[in-house]
């Protein structure tokens, strides 16, 4: 699972409104590694500036486990 999650895929939820009508906030988007990007598609960008709020942790232990 981690391999996969480094070098195949990995999972995100939209923080923000900024894709909205197309993306709603906290819908989930998967990402591919491993095929490059063209026009149109969506790309996921790292907040290293801190832009965004702070994401809600889960309390929730079973859901908790559920999004691992």
């Amino acid at each position: 699972s981690t391999l996969l999650r480094l070098f195949v895929a990995q999972m995100f939820v939209i923080p923000s409104g900024s894709m909205e009508n197309t993306l709603l906030i906290r819908d989930r988007v998967a990402v591919q590694k491993i095929v490059g990007y063209q026009r149109g598609d969506i790309v996921v960008f790292r907040d290293t500036l801190g832009w965004l709020a702070p994401a809600k942790v889960e309390e929730d232990p079973a859901k908790k486990t559920l999004i691992f």
